[in-house]
């Protein structure tokens, strides 16, 4: 019974190695230069494709990257676009606020002056008629 198995293997050895003299004693240069010039272009053509699948996959990255950022600034610019338009705030910075009520003072303090119908030119011109 132990000698069944390994009348086994040396059956497959022997037919691996009768295989492998039948191939080689066929080889002659037209089938080494065939399997050499289908090996090395299937080596071409997958470096190729792997290269073609990489760049094609970048700019793919790339280009959701950039919608994805787009839309990142579009949320920031407005962080609830519903309640923006509701309140007043802007979200201006605190400089810019001090420059806008700086303006609004000056421009009621003009207002008043023409309601009251009095204006720094007339003021000027009431001088230089006196004199």
């Amino acid at each position: 019974m132990s000698d069944q198995p390994v009348n086994v293997i040396e059956e497959i050895i022997r037919r691996v190695q009768s295989t492998y003299d039948n191939i080689v004693a066929e080889l002659d240069v037209y089938h080494i230069l065939r399997l050499v010039i289908f090996v090395g272009g299937y080596i071409f053509l997958r470096n190729a494709a792997s290269k073609y699948l990489a760049n094609k996959q970048l700019k793919n990255q790339i280009e959701a990257d950039n919608q994805a950022r787009e839309q990142n600034q579009i949320n920031e610019l407005v962080d609830k676009p519903d309640e923006a338009d509701a309140s007043g705030n802007w979200g201006w910075g605190k400089k810019t606020r001090k420059v806008v009520k700086r303006h609004e003072r000056i421009i009621e303090e003009h207002f008043e002056s023409l309601r009251n119908g009095t204006t720094e030119d007339d003021r000027d011109i009431e001088d230089l008629l006196e004199d």
